[in-house]
């Protein structure tokens, strides 16, 4: 049993370092010192082996100071797999290293010394050998070698963070379990207690550091466990076939050509070797690539899902879930919890979404085997990890993954298959994301083309109605101006014709023609200044001379003005005077225009009733208001009284075909462009068949 035991430790540890050192695509250093470990273990226990089973004396001395030999390399080995692992560490720089390396080959050399072993006492089964003064150099190395690697890799383990402290803890476990062991079984009781019952048992500890090795191969993927696991079993069954077509072979030389040496033997051992060679390729190949150990989780079929076109072509609901459901079945995780940005904030994921940085958003996987430093204060009992989706910087959806159905750890593949589904998602939420980015764009640009076009068109109704009203204030302002001049010229003629037939006719039977002249040129000479004004307005040239002003005195003035025409219609024009009213800051000609138009149009539009004339005034502004009792006018067209050439109930028809005489429209427009000029403004409210009240205000002089 003892003999097993060791064939398969020497087997075991010899093809887990050539394994190790084969497979190294990345280069690591500690790789093939593991290699070169895995020798020194081979030969330990071969060596340990025959140092206690051969019955020569010389030759048990011999392998007693091979065992002396290799275990030198074999502490260095340890030592210097512990600096390297995972990582190299400045505990030794390269001089010292080498000064290492040669007290290593001192030592080892001094093993072979007659004063490192002198002799060696059988009695029975005990065997005791008698160490020299050298002997000290070696235990002081071997001391040295297992009390500094122990001391690495503690200090490594606390330093180091996520899936690397469970690799050392392993590796940690691993070594001082063999150090203890094995320098008690082979040292201490053949030197203390003089024994060497227990020495052939110190080499099989390294049957229990490949356990905890072969564990972190299996659940922290030191290793691969797919490929390692297959690499292993090829290897076995390839060395057992050739194995045993060599013992056939040779078996069936002997039967037939009585030694495998003669001529016949040779050229029959040509034809097999030829037929053999293509057969054992053959079945080498097929040992190689075959899954003697299968996944419980179908990785391929999840991967050739994730890389379908018609996947990425979904909406992100379904990508997620559809991701779910595969995730579920194909890597065997319990459950996936989608959470969305807009439960960030709440304090179950608070915690663990501020450990995501937008600055890092290239890592979209995080694993508690490896990342679990990360997330100190969580609850990882029933989370294997999390799959973060981002749209440039910001983290739109989390997904956290439950624990696997077996509680195994994510191997290597898995891993990538995982980084892979995440960069995956990530790009197909991103596409819809951009997808519905582009639609919502389309939309927005569509309803702007759709608001632009009504605008446009309403700009072109408008500019019809502009010219419309242009072109009938053109009639209206061409009868306008011909009416007074007709008048005028009739009354001259009747006045001319008078006096021909009766030149000592008196004055005052011509006042009343002359007064109806006077007022036809009055009005003309008003239109024209309308124009004048209203020319000034448009072209940004209306000039104000801003001066202290009597508004009151103007008030009266106008009022005089226009009393005759209120008078004519029967209306009642009362003025209500607010006592010690303050002058205003304006310019006098426009503030008599402002006045004077406010009260004509007054005037013009009441046909029974009165009007009323009224000045208020508060800390900044005096108020100079005209209320009627005429037609009123609606809401919907108060917006537009003092637009350019606009006039309430503009048409008498209701197909526009038949404009209302008098007015231009333009009397309110000049007002309003006064008033904004003085820094004051116009005021207008009304009722239809109530009448209207239109406001100016003005600012005071004293402000």
């Amino acid at each position: 049993m003892t003999y097993i035991l060791i064939l398969l430790a020497t087997f075991v540890s010899f093809l887990l370092g050539l394994y190790v050192f084969l497979n190294n695509p990345n280069k690591n250093r500690v790789n093939p010192i593991f290699f070169i470990f895995s020798i020194t273990c081979s030969l330990w226990i071969i060596s340990n082996y025959y140092s206690v089973t051969v019955t020569d004396t010389v030759w048990m001395l011999f392998w007693i100071k091979f065992v002396l030999f290799v275990t030198t390399f074999l502490g260095t080995a340890i030592l210097f797999v512990s600096l390297s692992y995972p990582n190299v560490n400045n505990y030794l720089n390269r001089k010292k290293k080498i000064i290492y390396i040669l007290v290593t080959l001192f030592v080892a050399f001094c093993s072979f010394l007659p004063t490192t072993v002198t002799d060696v006492h059988v009695d029975g089964s005990n065997i005791s050998p008698v160490f020299g003064p050298t002997y000290a150099l070696y235990i002081l190395l071997l001391l040295f070698n297992a009390i500094l690697c122990l001391y690495v890799l503690i200090k490594k383990y606390k330093s180091s963070k996520g899936l690397d402290r469970v690799r050392i803890q392993y590796l940690l476990m691993g070594f001082a379990f063999m150090i203890i062991f094995s320098i008690t079984s082979n040292v201490l009781f053949v030197i203390i207690l003089k024994t060497s019952a227990f020495v052939t048992y110190g080499p099989l500890s390294v049957i229990i550091l490949d356990g905890f090795i072969a564990y972190s191969i299996i659940k922290h993927r030191f290793l691969s466990i797919t490929n390692f696991a297959n690499s292993l079993i090829s290897v076995i069954l390839n060395t057992l076939l050739l194995y045993g077509v060599l013992y056939v072979v040779y078996t069936v030389y002997i039967f037939i050509f009585g030694s495998p040496f003669t001529v016949a033997a040779y050229i029959v051992n040509f034809f097999i070797a030829l037929i053999g060679s293509l057969l054992l390729n053959y079945i080498f190949r097929k040992t190689e690539n075959a899954k003697y150990i299968r996944k419980k989780y179908d990785t391929e079929k999840y991967i050739s899902i994730l890389r379908n076109e018609s996947y990425l072509n979904k909406s992100t609901e379904d990508i997620l879930k559809y991701f779910s459901e595969l995730s579920e079945d194909a890597l065997g995780i319990k459950h996936i919890e989608i959470v969305e940005e807009n439960n960030f904030g709440l304090p179950e994921y608070n915690n663990i979404v501020n450990v995501f940085s937008p600055d890092n958003n290239e890592k979209k996987l995080y694993l508690i085997q490896e990342d679990g430093y990360l997330f100190p204060d969580l609850d990882k009992e029933n989370i294997s990890g999390f799959i973060c989706i981002y749209r440039e910087n910001n983290l739109l959806y989390l997904l956290i993954l439950g624990n696997r159905k077996d509680y195994s750890a994510y191997d290597t593949l898995d891993i990538e298959v995982l980084k892979e589904a995440a960069e995956r998602i990530n790009l197909a939420i991103s596409r819809n994301l951009l997808t519905d980015e582009q639609k919502r764009f389309n939309e927005i640009l569509q309803e702007k083309l759709d608001a632009a076009t009504e605008e446009l068109r309403k700009q072109k109704d408008e500019v019809e109605d502009r010219y419309r009203s242009e072109k009938d204030m053109v009639g209206i302002m061409g009868h306008e101006l011909r009416t007074p001049l007709t008048t005028a010229r009739g009354f001259l003629e009747i006045i001319l014709a008078k006096a021909n037939n009766s030149p000592a006719a008196p004055v005052g039977e011509f006042q009343h023609y002359l007064d109806n002249i006077y007022g036809a040129f009055k009005r003309e000479i008003d239109l024209v200044q309308t124009m004048l004004s209203t020319s000034h307005v448009d072209n940004n040239k209306l000039r104000l001379d801003m001066v202290e002003v009597d508004l009151e005195g103007i008030i009266k003035g106008t009022l005089l003005d226009f009393g005759a025409d209120a008078d004519k219609k029967n209306l009642q024009l009362e003025y209500h005077p607010t006592p010690n009213v303050p002058h205003i800051k304006a310019d006098p000609s426009r503030t008599i225009e402002v006045t004077n138009n406010l009260l004509s149009n007054a005037i013009k539009y009441t046909h029974e009733g009165k009007i009323d004339v009224m000045v208020t005034f508060d800390d900044e502004f005096v108020y100079y208001a005209v209320k009627d009792t005429g037609e009123g006018i609606s809401e919907e067209e108060i917006p537009n009284i003092g637009k350019r050439f606009y006039r309430v109930q503009n048409y008498i028809s209701d197909d526009k075909n038949i404009v209302r005489p008098g007015g231009t429209g333009l009397g309110m427009y000049i007002v309003k462009a006064i008033l904004a000029a003085s820094g004051g403004e116009l005021r207008i409210q009304s009722k239809v068949g109530e009448g209207s009240t239109f406001t100016a205000v003005f600012q005071r002089w004293d402000k």
